[in-house]
């Protein structure tokens, strides 16, 4: 059962909700866009609809003189199967679409106009009966049918024989869309990022998770190999007649690095199992027979523990970090490949140069394949020491 303490299950919990995220972020992102576009085309056709009565009205203009006028040219002005008309004057409804809707609403004030919009179902008829009341003209959006939807209503007025009229024409939104296949980019462009937005999420999740398993193997081989290596230092302390399972026996007790003894057990196994790639850094301090000979043991020993600090917080948490000797420290990378020996080698020196001017190292690395043995990597290791 996995435990929240994990970091990389962690890590790979994070990488899926990062991926989902910016899916998720995608597709707001595309209803703004799609929500912007649908203004746009909203507000392009309003204007449109606003020239097209503005038509009308100049025909009423010229050849209209009494309301009969007004009334049979907005009954028989250009409309199509999504377009219509509507007349009112300052108070109530003349005309709407055609003979059969005008028959029933004719003659009501706007206070029943906009109970009968509500009770077939309709949305912001308020707001379109306060246009009306204003007197202004407008565009606005409106549903005063259920079944019809969103409409686009144009309205401008005119006076003829002292009274004042309201000229009006309404497209169905659906109509407007469909023309311009706005459902049809939609969904094609949601299709289109949520496919990709998956493929990211299971590449995410499929990366992520291997990259856990190879840690933890490699974790789990560490483990392994310190347990076995355990069990050869005791061996080796039994031998030499000393306890075999002090700390001092496995760690260097100046330092808390692994001990010499360790290391070379370790790489004892290590040769036997053909264990590879391995990188070595080896750092040895040049002046320490001189810091020995004229400083204190206090002195020398904060320096020899600065020093390997300084190396272990260089090495990941696989790497061997021992104490050669009582001036030589060495980092060992297990499974590593040589652009990372290089680039840890490299932080590692210029840390060192940087941070300790008392003393004087000498500092070189190496790497093998899997096909050279680990007495190569370390022979190679020391023999390019080079002062820092």
């Amino acid at each position: 059962m996995f435990k929240l303490k994990d970091k990389e299950l962690l890590k790979v919990f994070g990488s899926i909700a990062g991926a989902t995220l910016l899916l998720v972020l995608s597709l707001l992102f595309l209803e703004a866009q799609n929500k912007q576009f649908e203004r746009s085309l909203i507000n392009s056709f309003a204007r449109e609809n606003e020239y097209i009565v503005g038509q009308v009205i100049d025909e009423i203009a010229r050849n209209a003189k009494s309301e009969e006028d007004v009334l049979s040219i907005v009954r028989f002005a250009p409309s199509t199967g999504t377009r219509y008309w509507m007349l009112f004057t300052e108070s109530r409804v003349l005309f709407e679409k055609n003979e059969d809707t005008t028959a029933i609403i004719s003659g009501k004030n706007f206070d029943e106009l906009e109970n009968f919009y509500l009770r077939q179902g309709g949305s912001g008829v308020s707001g379109l009966i306060q246009l009306l009341r204003n007197g202004s003209s407008f565009s606005a959006v409106a549903m005063k049918d259920v079944w019809v939807g969103n409409e686009i209503i144009s309205a401008d007025y005119i006076e003829i024989d002292g009274h004042r009229y309201c000229i009006a024409s309404g497209v169905q939104q659906n109509y407007l869309f469909s023309a311009a296949d706005i459902g049809e980019r939609s969904m094609i462009l949601r299709i289109l990022v949520i496919a990709l937005g998956s493929v990211l999420i299971l590449s995410v999740a499929l990366l992520s998770i291997a990259n856990r398993k190879k840690t933890l193997a490699i974790r789990n081989a560490k483990n392994d190999l310190i347990e076995k290596n355990l069990f050869i230092q005791r061996e080796l302390g039994s031998q030499r007649g000393r306890p075999a399972d002090t700390v001092g026996s496995v760690t260097d007790p100046g330092t808390g690095l692994y001990s010499l003894d360790f290391h070379e057990a370790l790489m004892m196994k290590l040769a036997r199992k053909h264990v590879g790639p391995i990188g070595m850094i080896v750092v040895r301090i040049t002046n320490f027979h001189e810091l020995s000979a004229e400083k204190d043991v206090v002195f020398v020993q904060e320096q020899i523990a600065r020093t390997a600090a300084i190396v272990a917080s260089h090495a990941s948490e696989t790497d061997i970090c021992a104490r050669l000797c009582a001036n030589e420290f060495a980092i060992t990378k297990l499974r590593s490949t040589e652009k990372l020996t290089i680039q840890s080698a490299k932080k590692l020196f210029g840390t060192l140069c940087d941070t300790n001017h008392d003393l004087k190292y000498s500092a070189g690395f190496a790497f093998r394949d899997g096909e050279s043995s680990v007495d190569e990597v370390t022979e190679a290791a020391i023999a390019s020491l080079k002062p820092l």
